[in-house]
């Protein structure tokens, strides 16, 4: 007669097995999209260990094991140390998160508000905290982040934009050209030149913004900029007389002219 005692055991312990992990994957996959889900109720596409820590309500330890479980699966993406991201992030809200507060400007705020065509590898983040470089992926590229630190008087002119899964922080048309006039050395200024030429920029506000650094060189380079674009209020820029100015541009060696 044969035994089937030790077949039907095993089956039966083969079968708890099996259910007992396909129960543990259904169980992680739920709390996996559960996670995931709530981040983006939150607009946190971007978000810190200590974000991670309050969503799941665990321990620092059990989270940082189980957000380096995600990263492993591909679900999402570490940026830095302690600092992660979704990954349908863009590259904007990506980068205006690392550090706070913060805001994009110059030509990658103009790119944002459709006033230039071309976007630009090195995305320029004002921020009162520290200056340096990193690279990010997002699902829309691959992009240099040049932190650049300012005095908080300079974070100002700069709007909340609501994304479908976080928020950006970009600077207004205005300010993203004052910033280029503040620190000319990071970018071109014939963009500036050509976007009042061609009337898309709002002078008055950009007067206000310029003045509004407490910035000398700031003010007179506008002063100038307005004049050689036939902008008639330039003289609403009081207090300077662009006679006597400083060189406007330090891209431009021995010339007196704004354009780079």
């Amino acid at each position: 007669m044969i035994d089937y005692s030790n077949k039907i055991l095993n089956m039966f312990l083969f079968n708890s097995i099996y259910d007992n992990y396909s129960k543990y994957i259904r169980n992680g996959i739920m709390e996996r999209y559960k996670f995931l889900e709530r981040l983006s109720e939150l607009k946190l596409s971007v978000f810190s260990l200590h974000d991670a820590i309050v969503v799941l309500e665990k321990s620092n330890a059990y989270t940082s094991l189980y957000l380096n479980r995600l990263k492993r699966a591909g679900a999402i993406t570490q940026i830095q140390r302690g600092t992660y991201a979704l990954n349908t992030a863009t590259f904007v809200e990506i980068a205006t998160s690392i550090i706070k507060p913060s805001y994009m400007t110059m030509l990658s705020a103009l790119y944002y508000h459709g006033l230039i065509n071309q976007m630009q590898n090195v995305i320029t983040i004002f921020n009162t905290r520290k200056s340096g470089n990193i690279s990010i992926t997002s699902n829309d590229g691959s992009y240099n982040i040049k932190f650049v630190k300012v005095k908080p008087s300079i974070l100002f002119g700069y709007k909340r934009y609501e994304g479908k899964q976080a928020y950006a922080y970009v600077a207004e048309p205005e300010k993203a050209l004052v910033d280029m006039l503040y620190m000319p050395t990071l970018c071109p200024l014939s963009y500036a030149a050509d976007l009042i030429k061609d009337r898309v920029i709002k002078e008055e506000k950009l007067i206000e913004y310029a003045k509004r650094t407490g910035s000398q060189i700031t003010v007179r380079r506008l002063d100038s900029l307005l004049a050689e674009t036939g902008y008639d209020k330039y003289k609403e820029v009081e207090g300077y007389d662009i006679n006597t100015h400083k060189r406007l541009n330090p891209n431009n060696k021995g010339r007196r002219r704004i354009h780079s």
